[in-house]
């Protein structure tokens, strides 16, 4: 199958950069490794080793999911990019030999079952740390008062909001820098110590629709690894990136909502990154209710080792709670990084939007309701239905996610 080198499906990216990004965290063992961005077309698939997958019936299943999350912009998407602006595309896969019973091109689509989480309860609502308006924010718009407020004092009336479910002072994540004897550098986490203190990283999650603004840019270590937020420096927080902005959040594009028409709430979990990568920026979608999808712009981002990056977000069953589902989670305990579901989300320097939903590659359970994307694109809408992906390039429902262009606005609809 010929494939469009501008429109080339930025997988392979993400696969390599899933072995090149380690993970650290201080209570697990191994590393979990991935990161990934979201520059694919809603036409063309690859499977785990990068390799073209032929989207027809009678095509092989992919094997190995590939996750879409916080990655590099594939470089000759950029390069192209450029040169002419990305439009959508249909590959169109090579005609294959006659078959004495060929599949009826107009076979009806399997019947649509709403999820039934009538069961459930939203245990989130009620909880203090939880509650939708302690997830708002406020004083998005104000200059952060650098080298004023001491250490133990959270930044919440600047646009930050306190995640008390993650550290005991509401930081998201807490990083120290350590140079090790052979003068390599590693962090620590401080998470469970739950203060900022002197020398320390403190990072902090912004409300649905923003991002986290403050990263050191050049004190990033060298081994791929990833710090992010404010500095604790004698006794008092510091902006880490300053000369780039005075706020602590910076809104996305604005061109996505999350729309929750179940009876019980669902919490979708973004990374903290740059910084520990625990899934503890928390959007947390009443039954009813719509929030924004933080979309950031990939000129605004972090940038890995000269590589752009988007937004990684992890989606719980129906019925978890913020808490349980917006942190690291137990493995295989089908929370948080092992939440069955993932969104990439992100804004290319071009301005193209790309929007995606798949399988978590770390786990084999299957979310328990249904989500469409849907995205004004006349190549049709990515979705995830009766536990399996449909969307342009596929037929069959067998392969482990999709992604969309969007032309507007795009809306993440569970059912």
């Amino acid at each position: 199958m010929h494939i469009d080198s501008a429109l080339v499906i930025a997988l392979t990216a993400f696969a390599s950069l899933s072995a090149a990004q380690p993970h650290r965290k201080h209570r697990h063992v191994r590393h979990i490794e991935k990161r990934a961005l979201v520059t694919a077309t809603v036409t063309h698939w690859v499977d785990g080793q990068g390799n073209p997958v032929v989207p027809a019936a009678t095509a092989t299943p992919v094997s190995k999911p590939v996750i879409i999350a916080d990655n590099e912009m594939a470089p000759q998407f950029e390069q192209q990019a450029a040169q002419k602006k990305p439009k959508v595309e249909t590959t169109k896969a090579a005609e294959p030999e006659p078959e004495p019973a060929p599949k009826p091109e107009s076979e009806p689509e399997p019947e649509t079952k709403p999820a039934d989480t009538s069961n459930l309860k939203d245990e989130s609502r009620n909880k203090a740390s939880g509650s939708s308006s302690s997830l708002s924010g406020t004083g998005l718009d104000r200059d952060f008062p650098d080298g004023q407020l001491s250490c133990n004092q959270f930044p919440s009336e600047y646009g930050a909001i306190a995640t008390g479910w993650i550290t005991k002072q509401g930081w998201s994540g807490i990083q120290l820098m350590e140079v090790q004897a052979a003068g390599d550098i590693r962090l620590a986490n401080g998470d469970g110590v739950g203060e900022c203190k002197e020398g320390y990283w403190c990072s902090y999650a912004c409300p649905a629709g923003y991002s986290k603004a403050q990263w050191p840019e050049s004190e990033q270590p060298a081994n791929g690894e990833s710090i992010g937020g404010l500095k604790c420096k004698n006794g008092k927080l510091w902006l880490t990136r300053p000369e780039k902005s005075k706020k602590l959040c910076a809104a996305g594009s604005g061109s996505t909502t999350l729309i929750n028409k179940l009876n019980a709430g669902v919490a979708v979990c973004r990374t903290d990154y740059p910084g520990t990568e625990n899934m503890a920026v928390p959007i947390y979608v009443t039954p009813g209710s719509t929030q924004p999808l933080t979309v950031p712009y990939a000129s605004a981002s972090y940038v890995w080792k000269g590589k752009q990056t988007s937004a990684q977000y992890y989606v719980n069953d129906a019925g978890v709670s913020l808490e349980e589902g917006c942190t690291w989670g137990m493995v295989n305990g089908g929370k948080g990084n092992w939440a069955p579901m993932v969104f990439g989300a992100g804004v290319d320097n071009n301005g193209a939007t790309y929007v995606s939903l798949f399988q978590n590659p770390e786990t084999t359970n299957k979310l328990n309701f249904n989500i469409k994307i849907e995205t004004g694109n006349p190549e049709g809408d990515c979705k995830y239905e009766n536990q399996k992906f449909y969307g342009p390039g596929t037929r069959d429902g067998s392969q482990n996610g999709c992604t969309a262009l969007v032309t507007g606005t795009a809306k993440y609809i569970f059912y």
